[in-house]
């Protein structure tokens, strides 16, 4: 379900680095993810596009934690969504 926090994150990482092995715990998704972007970011420059945050099937505030508050210097992460009746 690509609405779900793992399954995001699983993509994420697998479409950064798609020769390194997945994990599935949470928590290892998520720290690999950070880990990601702090590297990444460093070295050269990292753009995530994410796009039809309009359809997930929930409060969008799940998204919060997923993503550091602030992004290293090289990172840039485009959020993109559709205006759907009051949201």
């Amino acid at each position: 379900d690509p609405t779900q926090p793992e399954s995001f994150l699983r993509s994420i990482c697998q479409q950064i680095e798609p020769h390194v092995p997945i994990a599935d715990r949470p928590e290892a998704l998520r720290s690999r993810f950070q880990k990601l972007l702090s590297e990444r970011g460093s070295n050269s420059p990292l753009v995530l596009v994410i796009d039809a945050v309009d359809e997930i099937d929930r409060h969008p505030n799940f998204l919060f934690g997923l993503l550091p508050n602030s992004l290293p210097s090289g990172v840039t992460i485009l959020l993109s969504a559709r205006t759907m009746g009051d949201r």
